[in-house]
Protein backbone atom coordinates (compact mmCIF):
# COMPACT_ATOMS: atom_id res chain seq x y z
CA UNK A 1 0.00 0.00 0.00
CA UNK A 2 1.41 3.43 -0.96
CA UNK A 3 1.40 5.87 1.97
CA UNK A 4 -0.99 8.78 1.49
CA UNK A 5 -0.08 12.40 2.23
CA UNK A 6 -1.35 12.20 5.80
CA UNK A 7 0.13 8.84 6.80
CA UNK A 8 3.02 8.97 9.23
CA UNK A 9 6.17 7.02 8.50
CA UNK A 10 8.29 7.14 11.64
CA UNK A 11 11.40 5.49 10.29
CA UNK A 12 12.66 4.12 7.01
CA UNK A 13 13.05 0.35 7.41
CA UNK A 14 12.53 -2.54 5.02
CA UNK A 15 8.95 -3.73 4.66
CA UNK A 16 5.73 -1.99 5.60
CA UNK A 17 6.12 1.50 7.15
CA UNK A 18 4.99 2.06 10.71
CA UNK A 19 1.38 3.23 10.79
CA UNK A 20 -0.49 4.95 13.61
CA UNK A 21 -3.96 4.50 15.10
CA UNK A 22 -5.66 6.62 17.76
CA UNK A 23 -8.52 5.33 19.93
CA UNK A 24 -10.67 8.03 21.54
CA UNK A 25 -12.15 7.15 24.97
CA UNK A 26 -14.31 9.22 27.31
CA UNK A 27 -12.13 7.90 30.14
CA UNK A 28 -10.09 4.77 30.89
CA UNK A 29 -11.65 2.57 33.58
CA UNK A 30 -9.25 0.27 35.40
CA UNK A 31 -10.70 -2.83 33.77
CA UNK A 32 -9.76 -1.49 30.31
CA UNK A 33 -6.03 -1.15 31.04
CA UNK A 34 -5.08 -4.80 30.26
CA UNK A 35 -6.97 -4.63 26.96
CA UNK A 36 -5.24 -1.46 25.79
CA UNK A 37 -1.82 -2.71 26.90
CA UNK A 38 -2.24 -6.06 25.11
CA UNK A 39 -3.75 -4.46 22.02
CA UNK A 40 -0.85 -2.03 21.81
CA UNK A 41 1.62 -4.92 22.01
CA UNK A 42 -0.28 -6.96 19.39
CA UNK A 43 -0.43 -4.03 16.98
CA UNK A 44 3.25 -3.26 17.46
CA UNK A 45 3.98 -6.72 16.07
CA UNK A 46 2.03 -5.70 12.98
CA UNK A 47 3.95 -2.40 12.71
CA UNK A 48 0.99 -0.34 13.90
CA UNK A 49 1.46 2.20 16.68
CA UNK A 50 -1.48 2.67 19.07
CA UNK A 51 -2.21 5.66 21.28
CA UNK A 52 -5.30 6.43 23.33
CA UNK A 53 -6.79 9.90 23.75
CA UNK A 54 -9.06 10.26 26.75
CA UNK A 55 -10.79 12.84 28.93
CA UNK A 56 -11.88 12.86 32.56
CA UNK A 57 -14.79 10.70 33.76
CA UNK A 58 -18.20 12.36 33.99
CA UNK A 59 -19.87 12.76 37.38
CA UNK A 60 -21.59 9.36 37.48
CA UNK A 61 -18.48 7.62 36.16
CA UNK A 62 -16.24 9.50 38.58
CA UNK A 63 -18.32 8.26 41.51
CA UNK A 64 -17.19 4.72 40.70
CA UNK A 65 -13.61 5.73 41.52
CA UNK A 66 -12.16 3.43 38.85
CA UNK A 67 -10.40 5.83 36.46
CA UNK A 68 -6.91 4.75 35.37
CA UNK A 69 -4.00 6.43 33.61
CA UNK A 70 -1.72 5.08 30.90
CA UNK A 71 1.72 6.59 30.38
CA UNK A 72 1.20 6.48 26.62
CA UNK A 73 -2.31 7.99 26.67
CA UNK A 74 -3.08 11.68 26.08
CA UNK A 75 -5.67 13.40 28.23
CA UNK A 76 -7.78 16.31 27.00
CA UNK A 77 -10.23 18.45 28.90
CA UNK A 78 -13.56 17.37 27.54
CA UNK A 79 -16.93 18.24 28.99
CA UNK A 80 -20.61 17.48 28.63
CA UNK A 81 -23.41 20.00 28.26
CA UNK A 82 -27.15 19.49 28.28
CA UNK A 83 -29.13 20.85 25.35
CA UNK A 84 -32.90 20.29 25.25
CA UNK A 85 -32.55 17.49 27.80
CA UNK A 86 -29.82 15.67 25.87
CA UNK A 87 -26.13 15.39 26.76
CA UNK A 88 -23.69 16.65 24.15
CA UNK A 89 -20.10 15.49 24.51
CA UNK A 90 -17.66 18.31 23.79
CA UNK A 91 -13.98 17.48 23.34
CA UNK A 92 -10.86 18.92 21.79
CA UNK A 93 -8.93 15.82 20.82
CA UNK A 94 -8.72 16.34 17.04
CA UNK A 95 -5.21 17.79 17.25
CA UNK A 96 -3.98 14.45 18.62
CA UNK A 97 -5.24 12.38 15.70
CA UNK A 98 -5.13 14.83 12.78
CA UNK A 99 -1.83 13.34 11.56
CA UNK A 100 -2.52 9.68 12.26
CA UNK A 101 -3.41 6.99 9.73
CA UNK A 102 -6.67 6.17 11.49
CA UNK A 103 -8.83 7.20 14.42
CA UNK A 104 -11.36 5.00 16.20
CA UNK A 105 -14.01 6.98 18.08
CA UNK A 106 -17.13 6.22 20.08
CA UNK A 107 -20.24 5.42 18.09
CA UNK A 108 -22.42 8.08 19.70
CA UNK A 109 -24.75 10.55 18.04
CA UNK A 110 -24.02 13.36 20.51
CA UNK A 111 -20.23 13.12 20.28
CA UNK A 112 -18.92 16.13 18.38
CA UNK A 113 -15.51 14.47 18.21
CA UNK A 114 -16.97 11.45 16.40
CA UNK A 115 -18.95 13.51 13.95
CA UNK A 116 -15.94 15.74 13.30
CA UNK A 117 -13.80 12.69 12.54
CA UNK A 118 -16.34 11.22 10.13
CA UNK A 119 -16.57 14.48 8.17
CA UNK A 120 -13.20 16.21 8.20
CA UNK A 121 -10.78 13.31 8.72
CA UNK A 122 -12.20 11.18 5.93
CA UNK A 123 -11.83 14.15 3.59
CA UNK A 124 -8.13 14.21 4.49
CA UNK A 125 -7.60 10.51 3.79
CA UNK A 126 -7.57 9.36 7.43
CA UNK A 127 -9.49 6.13 8.09
CA UNK A 128 -12.24 6.40 10.69
CA UNK A 129 -13.52 3.50 12.77
CA UNK A 130 -16.36 3.39 15.30
CA UNK A 131 -16.55 1.20 18.35
CA UNK A 132 -19.13 0.64 21.04
CA UNK A 133 -22.45 -1.05 21.58
CA UNK A 134 -23.54 -0.10 18.01
CA UNK A 135 -27.06 -1.36 18.74
CA UNK A 136 -29.13 0.81 21.16
CA UNK A 137 -29.01 -1.68 24.03
CA UNK A 138 -29.16 0.47 27.15
CA UNK A 139 -31.96 2.89 26.28
CA UNK A 140 -34.79 3.36 23.81
CA UNK A 141 -32.74 6.17 22.29
CA UNK A 142 -33.64 9.60 21.04
CA UNK A 143 -34.98 9.46 17.46
CA UNK A 144 -32.52 12.08 16.25
CA UNK A 145 -29.58 10.38 17.98
CA UNK A 146 -30.52 7.03 16.45
CA UNK A 147 -30.69 8.59 12.98
CA UNK A 148 -27.29 10.24 13.43
CA UNK A 149 -25.77 6.99 14.73
CA UNK A 150 -27.01 5.04 11.73
CA UNK A 151 -25.48 7.69 9.48
CA UNK A 152 -22.24 7.30 11.45
CA UNK A 153 -22.25 3.56 10.74
CA UNK A 154 -22.62 4.15 7.01
CA UNK A 155 -19.80 6.71 6.88
CA UNK A 156 -17.30 4.73 8.96
CA UNK A 157 -14.52 2.75 7.32
CA UNK A 158 -14.91 0.03 9.94
CA UNK A 159 -17.31 -0.78 12.80
CA UNK A 160 -16.07 -2.49 15.98
CA UNK A 161 -19.13 -3.85 17.80
CA UNK A 162 -18.87 -5.15 21.35
CA UNK A 163 -20.79 -8.36 20.60
CA UNK A 164 -22.47 -10.33 17.82
CA UNK A 165 -25.78 -8.54 18.42
CA UNK A 166 -24.25 -5.16 17.66
CA UNK A 167 -22.45 -6.54 14.60
CA UNK A 168 -25.69 -7.99 13.23
CA UNK A 169 -27.43 -4.65 13.84
CA UNK A 170 -24.77 -2.81 11.79
CA UNK A 171 -25.04 -5.28 8.93
CA UNK A 172 -28.85 -5.07 8.94
CA UNK A 173 -28.45 -1.27 8.82
CA UNK A 174 -26.57 -1.65 5.54
CA UNK A 175 -22.88 -1.83 6.56
CA UNK A 176 -20.91 -4.33 4.48
CA UNK A 177 -20.06 -7.41 6.59
CA UNK A 178 -16.36 -7.06 5.66
CA UNK A 179 -16.37 -3.66 7.42
CA UNK A 180 -17.78 -5.02 10.69
CA UNK A 181 -15.92 -6.75 13.53
CA UNK A 182 -17.53 -8.35 16.58
CA UNK A 183 -14.74 -7.88 19.11
CA UNK A 184 -16.37 -10.02 21.86
CA UNK A 185 -15.95 -7.43 24.60
CA UNK A 186 -14.39 -8.78 27.77
CA UNK A 187 -11.99 -8.00 30.60
CA UNK A 188 -8.89 -9.72 31.94
CA UNK A 189 -10.42 -12.56 33.97
CA UNK A 190 -7.22 -14.47 34.71
CA UNK A 191 -6.83 -13.08 38.24
CA UNK A 192 -10.50 -13.72 39.05
CA UNK A 193 -10.33 -17.29 37.75
CA UNK A 194 -7.15 -17.94 39.74
CA UNK A 195 -8.76 -16.49 42.87
CA UNK A 196 -11.74 -18.79 42.51
CA UNK A 197 -9.51 -21.85 42.08
CA UNK A 198 -7.30 -20.93 45.03
CA UNK A 199 -10.08 -20.71 47.63
CA UNK A 200 -10.17 -23.39 50.30
CA UNK A 201 -13.12 -24.45 52.42
CA UNK A 202 -11.38 -22.80 55.38
CA UNK A 203 -11.09 -19.52 53.46
CA UNK A 204 -14.81 -19.54 52.71
CA UNK A 205 -15.80 -20.42 56.29
CA UNK A 206 -13.59 -17.63 57.64
CA UNK A 207 -15.09 -15.07 55.25
CA UNK A 208 -18.64 -16.13 56.10
CA UNK A 209 -17.91 -15.89 59.81
CA UNK A 210 -16.35 -12.44 59.40
CA UNK A 211 -19.38 -11.17 57.45
CA UNK A 212 -22.00 -13.04 59.47
CA UNK A 213 -23.54 -14.83 56.49
CA UNK A 214 -24.63 -18.36 55.59
CA UNK A 215 -24.07 -19.48 51.99
CA UNK A 216 -27.61 -20.80 51.43
CA UNK A 217 -29.14 -17.50 52.57
CA UNK A 218 -26.78 -15.02 50.91
CA UNK A 219 -26.84 -13.17 47.60
CA UNK A 220 -24.19 -10.98 46.00
CA UNK A 221 -24.28 -7.69 44.10
CA UNK A 222 -21.15 -6.75 42.12
CA UNK A 223 -20.91 -3.45 40.27
CA UNK A 224 -21.44 0.29 40.45
CA UNK A 225 -24.16 1.59 42.73
CA UNK A 226 -25.62 4.01 40.22
CA UNK A 227 -28.84 4.69 38.33
CA UNK A 228 -28.41 2.16 35.48
CA UNK A 229 -28.21 -0.65 38.07
CA UNK A 230 -31.68 0.33 39.38
CA UNK A 231 -30.68 0.60 43.01
CA UNK A 232 -34.11 1.99 43.89
CA UNK A 233 -35.72 -1.24 42.72
CA UNK A 234 -33.14 -3.24 44.67
CA UNK A 235 -33.99 -1.25 47.82
CA UNK A 236 -37.71 -1.95 47.33
CA UNK A 237 -37.02 -5.67 46.91
CA UNK A 238 -34.78 -5.76 49.98
CA UNK A 239 -37.63 -4.28 52.06
CA UNK A 240 -40.01 -6.96 50.77
CA UNK A 241 -37.48 -9.75 51.35
CA UNK A 242 -36.87 -8.54 54.90
CA UNK A 243 -40.58 -8.80 55.65
CA UNK A 244 -40.65 -12.40 54.36
CA UNK A 245 -37.28 -13.75 55.53
CA UNK A 246 -34.99 -11.53 57.64
CA UNK A 247 -32.25 -14.19 57.59
CA UNK A 248 -31.36 -13.42 53.95
CA UNK A 249 -28.25 -11.29 53.47
CA UNK A 250 -26.85 -9.29 50.54
CA UNK A 251 -23.11 -8.80 50.03
CA UNK A 252 -22.41 -5.67 47.98
CA UNK A 253 -19.11 -5.19 46.17
CA UNK A 254 -19.00 -1.74 44.58
CA UNK A 255 -19.50 1.95 45.16
CA UNK A 256 -21.42 4.72 43.45
CA UNK A 257 -23.53 7.81 43.81
CA UNK A 258 -26.64 5.85 44.97
CA UNK A 259 -24.92 3.93 47.75
CA UNK A 260 -26.78 5.96 50.38
CA UNK A 261 -30.08 4.41 49.24
CA UNK A 262 -28.98 1.14 50.82
CA UNK A 263 -28.58 2.73 54.28
CA UNK A 264 -31.82 1.31 55.77
CA UNK A 265 -30.96 -2.26 54.82
CA UNK A 266 -27.40 -1.77 56.06
CA UNK A 267 -28.64 -0.47 59.41
CA UNK A 268 -30.84 -3.52 59.96
CA UNK A 269 -27.97 -5.86 59.12
CA UNK A 270 -29.49 -7.15 55.89
CA UNK A 271 -26.91 -5.62 53.54
CA UNK A 272 -23.13 -5.76 53.99
CA UNK A 273 -21.18 -3.12 52.06
CA UNK A 274 -17.68 -4.25 51.08
CA UNK A 275 -16.79 -1.23 48.92
CA UNK A 276 -14.69 -1.75 45.80
CA UNK A 277 -13.66 -5.38 45.68
CA UNK A 278 -10.75 -7.16 44.05
CA UNK A 279 -10.57 -10.64 42.57
CA UNK A 280 -10.21 -12.54 45.84
CA UNK A 281 -13.10 -10.71 47.50
CA UNK A 282 -15.31 -11.33 44.47
CA UNK A 283 -14.44 -15.02 44.60
CA UNK A 284 -15.24 -15.16 48.32
CA UNK A 285 -18.54 -13.33 47.76
CA UNK A 286 -19.56 -15.78 45.06
CA UNK A 287 -18.50 -18.83 47.05
CA UNK A 288 -20.61 -17.56 49.95
CA UNK A 289 -23.70 -16.80 47.83
CA UNK A 290 -26.34 -18.72 45.93
CA UNK A 291 -26.51 -16.19 43.07
CA UNK A 292 -25.73 -12.65 41.93
CA UNK A 293 -28.59 -10.14 41.90
CA UNK A 294 -28.74 -7.48 39.19
CA UNK A 295 -32.17 -5.84 38.80
CA UNK A 296 -30.74 -3.22 36.44
CA UNK A 297 -28.17 -3.22 33.69
CA UNK A 298 -26.23 -6.43 33.17
CA UNK A 299 -22.92 -5.51 31.61
CA UNK A 300 -19.45 -6.78 32.46
CA UNK A 301 -20.88 -8.42 35.58
CA UNK A 302 -21.93 -11.17 33.14
CA UNK A 303 -18.25 -12.09 32.84
CA UNK A 304 -17.83 -12.12 36.63
CA UNK A 305 -20.79 -14.47 36.87
CA UNK A 306 -19.48 -16.83 34.19
CA UNK A 307 -15.97 -16.95 35.64
CA UNK A 308 -17.25 -17.44 39.19
CA UNK A 309 -19.87 -19.99 38.17
CA UNK A 310 -22.79 -18.15 39.74
CA UNK A 311 -26.04 -17.35 37.94
CA UNK A 312 -27.44 -13.83 37.75
CA UNK A 313 -30.96 -13.05 38.95
CA UNK A 314 -32.52 -10.26 36.90
CA UNK A 315 -35.74 -8.97 35.39
CA UNK A 316 -37.26 -8.56 31.94
CA UNK A 317 -36.04 -4.95 31.88
CA UNK A 318 -35.10 -4.33 28.23
CA UNK A 319 -31.97 -2.19 28.67
CA UNK A 320 -29.19 -4.60 29.53
CA UNK A 321 -25.75 -4.04 27.98
CA UNK A 322 -24.38 -6.21 25.14
CA UNK A 323 -22.51 -8.59 27.48
CA UNK A 324 -25.86 -9.94 28.70
CA UNK A 325 -25.82 -11.92 25.44
CA UNK A 326 -23.17 -14.19 26.95
CA UNK A 327 -25.66 -15.53 29.52
CA UNK A 328 -28.11 -18.41 29.00
CA UNK A 329 -31.60 -18.27 30.48
CA UNK A 330 -32.23 -21.11 32.91
CA UNK A 331 -28.53 -21.78 33.31
CA UNK A 332 -26.41 -18.69 33.95
CA UNK A 333 -29.34 -16.26 34.08
CA UNK A 334 -32.77 -16.44 35.73
CA UNK A 335 -35.35 -13.83 34.84
CA UNK A 336 -38.52 -12.57 36.53
CA UNK A 337 -41.16 -10.16 35.31
CA UNK A 338 -40.08 -6.55 35.77
CA UNK A 339 -41.96 -5.81 38.98
CA UNK A 340 -40.77 -5.59 42.60
CA UNK A 341 -43.08 -8.41 43.67
CA UNK A 342 -41.93 -10.80 40.93
CA UNK A 343 -38.26 -10.07 41.50
CA UNK A 344 -38.78 -10.56 45.24
CA UNK A 345 -40.32 -13.95 44.51
CA UNK A 346 -37.28 -14.91 42.41
CA UNK A 347 -34.90 -13.84 45.21
CA UNK A 348 -36.85 -15.85 47.78
CA UNK A 349 -36.85 -18.88 45.50
CA UNK A 350 -33.09 -18.60 45.04
CA UNK A 351 -32.58 -18.82 48.80
CA UNK A 352 -34.93 -21.79 49.20
CA UNK A 353 -34.16 -25.47 49.55
CA UNK A 354 -35.20 -26.43 46.01
CA UNK A 355 -32.77 -23.91 44.50
CA UNK A 356 -29.95 -25.12 46.73
CA UNK A 357 -30.50 -28.63 45.39
CA UNK A 358 -30.70 -27.67 41.68
CA UNK A 359 -28.70 -24.49 41.03
CA UNK A 360 -26.57 -23.26 43.91
CA UNK A 361 -23.39 -25.22 43.17
CA UNK A 362 -20.52 -23.54 41.33
CA UNK A 363 -20.49 -24.14 37.59
CA UNK A 364 -17.95 -24.05 34.77
CA UNK A 365 -19.10 -21.94 31.81
CA UNK A 366 -17.47 -20.60 28.67
CA UNK A 367 -16.87 -16.86 28.20
CA UNK A 368 -14.82 -14.61 25.86
CA UNK A 369 -11.13 -14.40 26.79
CA UNK A 370 -8.93 -11.32 26.51
CA UNK A 371 -6.65 -12.78 23.83
CA UNK A 372 -9.70 -13.33 21.62
CA UNK A 373 -10.89 -9.74 22.01
CA UNK A 374 -7.40 -8.36 21.34
CA UNK A 375 -7.00 -10.56 18.26
CA UNK A 376 -10.42 -9.60 16.89
CA UNK A 377 -9.77 -5.89 17.41
CA UNK A 378 -6.28 -6.01 15.92
CA UNK A 379 -7.55 -7.92 12.86
CA UNK A 380 -10.27 -5.31 12.37
CA UNK A 381 -7.77 -2.46 12.60
CA UNK A 382 -5.54 -4.10 10.03
CA UNK A 383 -8.48 -4.59 7.64
CA UNK A 384 -9.51 -0.97 8.15
CA UNK A 385 -6.00 0.28 7.31
CA UNK A 386 -5.57 -1.99 4.29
Amino acid sequence: MTPGPFQRTHQKVPGRPLRSVIIVQTYIPTYRVPFFEELRCSLAGRRIELRVVTSRPAREQAARDDAAHLDWADQVIGREVKVAGRRLILATSARYWSHSDAVIAMQQGTSLDTNHALVSMKMRGIRVGLWGHVKPYTSAGNRLDLWVERRQLHRADHVFAYTDGGAEYAIEAGVEPARVTSVQNTVDTSELGAARRSLTAADIRRFQADQGVASNKTLAFIGGLDRPKRIELLVDVLDRVWACDPSIRLLVGGTGEQEALLAPSVERGQTILLGRVGARQKALMAASSVAIVMPGRIGLVALDALVLGKAILTTEWPYHAPEAEYLTVGESKFVSADTPSDFTELVLRATGQEWATQYASSNVWNYPKMDRMVGNFADGIERMLD
